[in-house]
């Protein structure tokens, strides 16, 4: 009944946050006379081909790892769950994970040299590129670049990075809240029609969660076939814990740049996603939390948006832990790594 009002002069949801880069996108495809479909296509591609090339660009920026672990680390941060689940039929829940590269690689640059004002601007950039038809989406991934800004040595370069790039996010996103403004002010409360927490955080475990396939709606069969090939085949579930478990191993290692930043945004992606299961191995504080989505952060309560805050550290963490394994001098030359052209 809410929406089939809409035309009698309730705001619409959330289509302002459309504007870009979703209508930009299939604009410029309308202009070219491409049919929908193609410039569908032609989106994702270019949503997939972003996320693995800013995650490369981020490892290489970092220092982790050997250049042939970044290039299929980014493979890898790209089909993850996060990713492919959802770039197909809700690409908007996938914009957060491949641009979250971008928006930390002008701030690693930026800590290191140059302008401060412009790597916040060019961080900026990146969050206004993932649009706003999701809100908490574009939020889910800002405590990431904060969390690196906060690991950063004392000093004038890290207060004035801090302190533009909190002054240019809010002015990336003020096109689309101010719009979701009027719309939470003067529209139905749509929340209160749509999932609820009991659901978004049934499946959170830690096994799931670290896994990427916490997300409620893989468990809705035909609706999400790439998610129900991830909570299903057995060969996908032994295969995205295998590389969890690597991640882990590779951020466990003392040699690892940026381990703490890493390891404080690992922890704080599993403390969203997975806070909410309670039980004999879950958050012993899960009703708090639960409560809390129920309240103040049911804009959160589809908790999976957090995931990319998991799966950037992981996938980094496999990179370090994959190059670790062919430190050897006769394991490279098994696999071709002595060559100058792959090394670090």
């Amino acid at each position: 009944d809410v929406y089939k009002r809409q035309d009698m002069g309730i705001p619409q949801f959330q289509t302002v946050g459309y504007w870009i880069p979703f209508d930009l996108a299939f604009s410029v495809g309308h202009v070219l006379g491409l049919p929908p479909w193609v410039t569908e296509r032609v989106f994702i591609a270019a949503v997939m081909i972003t996320g693995l090339w800013g995650f490369t660009r981020l490892a290489d920026a970092l220092q982790i790892g050997r250049p042939l672990f970044r290039v299929l680390g980014g493979v890898a941060y790209v089909f993850a769950p996060v990713m492919l689940t959802r770039v197909g039929w809700q690409t908007p829940f996938a914009m957060g994970a491949a641009l979250l590269p971008w928006i930390l690689l002008p701030l690693v640059h930026g800590a290191q040299s140059g302008s401060p004002r412009r790597a916040a601007a060019r961080s900026a950039v990146a969050v206004l590129l993932i649009g706003g038809a999701n809100a908490a989406v574009t939020l889910a991934v800002l405590p990431a670049p904060l969390i690196y800004l906060l690991t950063r040595g004392r000093g004038p370069r890290r207060a004035r990075l801090l302190a533009w790039w909190c002054l240019t996010v809010p002015m990336a996103t003020l096109w689309w809240l101010v719009g979701l403004y009027f719309y939470a002010r003067y529209a139905p409360d749509v929340l209160a029609y749509t999932e609820q927490v009991e659901a978004t955080v049934r499946f959170t475990p830690l096994f799931e969660v670290l896994r990427g396939t916490a997300d409620w709606v893989m468990r809705l069969g035909a609706i999400d076939p790439a998610g129900t090939f991830f909570v299903t085949r057995r060969l996908a579930v032994l295969g995205t814990a295998a590389l969890a478990a690597v991640g882990l191993a590779g951020l466990s290692r003392r040699n690892l740049p940026e381990r703490n930043f890493l390891l404080l945004t690992l922890l704080a992606g599993v403390a969203a996603v997975g806070g909410g299961f309670g039980g004999a191995i879950g958050n012993p504080l899960a009703d708090g939390y639960v409560s809390m989505l129920e309240g103040p952060l049911t804009a959160f309560r589809n908790v999976f948006k957090f995931q990319p805050l998991i799966a950037l550290p992981l996938t980094l963490g496999v990179v370090n832990g994959l190059s670790g394994c062919t430190d050897s001098g006769a394991v490279q030359r098994t696999l071709g790594l002595a060559s100058p052209v792959w090394r670090s």
